[in-house]
């Protein structure tokens, strides 16, 4: 059996192939949205979102931990909508 696992001379091939998978989902993210979303906002939009979602099993957890996670939100969305603003 052959091994296909081969090392590249440079690194840079797995930032390569991660730039280009974000830019892939910024642009579904544009075509959705109806604007343009660089990956900069791409991340803000992604961390909202994770935020969001972490809210469902804190919330069944604990009554702190959903204190902190309403926080880590609020946090969240706040530096997307000065991040937003500050880009346009």
């Amino acid at each position: 059996m052959k091994n296909a696992t081969t090392i590249h001379p440079n690194y840079s091939a797995k930032a390569h192939t991660e730039a280009h998978l974000l830019d892939s989902i910024a642009a579904l993210y544009s075509s959705l949205l109806g604007e343009e979303i660089t990956q900069c906002k791409l991340h803000h939009l992604i961390h909202v979102q994770i935020s969001g979602l972490c809210l469902l099993p804190l919330a069944a957890w604990n009554a702190g931990a959903l204190l902190l996670g309403v926080a880590w939100f609020a946090s969240a969305l706040y530096g997307a909508k000065t991040e937003w603003r500050n880009k346009e």
